[in-house]
């Protein structure tokens, strides 16, 4: 069985999109890949634009209020989505914390 880590995601970490991820259209929803592997990841809404978003570093309140704006989601909501799908991202390689 594979041991899980558990990945600390703090409010002044900043994140981007890993360098190799391209994002691509197929059919009516949205796939990421990373050069390299061979693994293909079907997005759901809000993992598309949490990586849409991050082509730029921001940190999780940024994070936050950037898809406050753009969606009709709650504040809380939206942080609680990040606590849970951020660290999955990371581990996919999907994104990265910035320097």
């Amino acid at each position: 069985m594979a041991r899980q880590h558990r990945i600390e995601i703090t409010r002044i970490a900043r994140f981007v999109r890993s360098s190799g991820v391209k994002l691509k259209q197929v059919g009516g929803a949205t796939a990421a890949y990373v050069g390299g592997q061979p693994a293909i990841h079907v997005l759901n809404p809000t993992a598309e634009l949490i990586l849409r978003c991050l082509e730029t570093p921001l940190t999780r309140p940024e994070i936050v209020t950037l898809l406050t704006d753009l969606t009709d989601g709650s504040p809380e909501t939206i942080e609680q989505d990040l606590v849970e799908l951020l660290p999955e991202l990371l581990r996919l390689r999907l994104v990265e914390r910035a320097g």
